[in-house]
């Protein structure tokens, strides 16, 4: 399950630009669990996921600099969530 995790806070900054936001974000990656389905199967991502994204975008430098978030960082996944969600892969 962690895994799975992993791999939607993966998608999520690859499909985010670092980007100063007001609000305060809590950085949780587990926050994108939302996203598991999408990255799991063909799906496309909900726009519930794509929500997630854009209000995780300020974490998204920090969750790359993660190894183990990293790892689970796929092109077809990263291009996917960035078509779907028009959020651009983060520029750290």
């Amino acid at each position: 399950m962690k895994v799975s995790v992993f791999a939607l806070v993966v998608i999520f900054l690859v499909l985010v630009n670092e980007s100063h936001v007001s609000t305060a974000v809590t950085c949780d990656i587990n926050e994108l669990y939302i996203c598991h389905p999408s990255i799991m199967t063909q799906a496309l991502p909900s726009e519930a996921c794509c929500a997630k994204i854009r209000e995780h975008e300020p974490c998204s430098c920090q969750y790359l600099k993660n190894p183990v978030v990293r790892g689970y960082l796929t092109l077809g996944i990263t291009k996917k969530l960035e078509n779907t969600c028009h959020v651009p892969y983060p520029n750290c």
